[in-house]
């Protein structure tokens, strides 16, 4: 049998979201393998975040290609984004939720999400020259904020208070109904 190890990190995320403490051994029993093939594939709980790290990389990538920030209105690429995005958000909550917790926010995770940065944050400029969105707010803060709501809106479906299917349109009404110039 082999096992998607992408399938099986996105099960763990959303199972370690909510209980960050789980002994290895129950992990593996509530993902459906056994405690020696966690292991293998993840060594500890650190090789769990390390590798949630680099997945969460790779899908911010694919969802940002994807959504294609630099093609028409900044307003419709931001909601394409967010719409493309959305989907990970647990993986990238659970990466949230461990810095947090531990204050690990290691200086090559920046390097690593550099490039990403500054797409969104020319996407932001963009929608502030054309007019679409405020000038009083910085392109970091509105980025800021759009991930802040994006990780709101994950952790209020996982927890029952928002519909799946509402999510993207949530973070995106309260993104651009904050952001447009008035």
């Amino acid at each position: 049998m082999t096992i998607d190890r992408e399938c099986l990190l996105y099960s763990i995320a959303v199972i370690l979201t909510d209980q960050p403490r789980l002994p290895m051994e129950q992990l593996a029993r509530k993902v459906g393998v056994s405690r020696a093939t966690l292991h293998r594939m993840f060594p500890s709980r650190e090789a769990i975040l390390l590798a949630a790290q680099h997945l969460a990389h790779a899908v911010a990538g694919r969802a940002i290609e994807a959504a294609q920030p630099e093609r028409g209105p900044a307003d419709e690429a931001l909601a394409r984004l967010v719409e493309k995005s959305m989907p990970d958000a647990a993986l990238h909550l659970l990466l949230a939720r461990n810095r947090n917790e531990t204050g690990n926010d290691a200086p090559e995770n920046d390097v690593r999400w550099e490039p990403y940065r500054q797409r969104l944050l020319s996407l932001f400029r963009r929608g502030q020259e054309a007019g679409l969105f405020r000038v009083d707010l910085s392109a970091q803060w509105m980025l800021d904020a759009m991930a802040a709501l994006m990780f709101a809106a994950a952790e209020a479906i996982r927890a029952g208070r928002l519909a799946p299917a509402d999510g993207v349109a949530a973070v995106v009404g309260m993104l651009l109904d904050g952001s447009r110039r008035r």
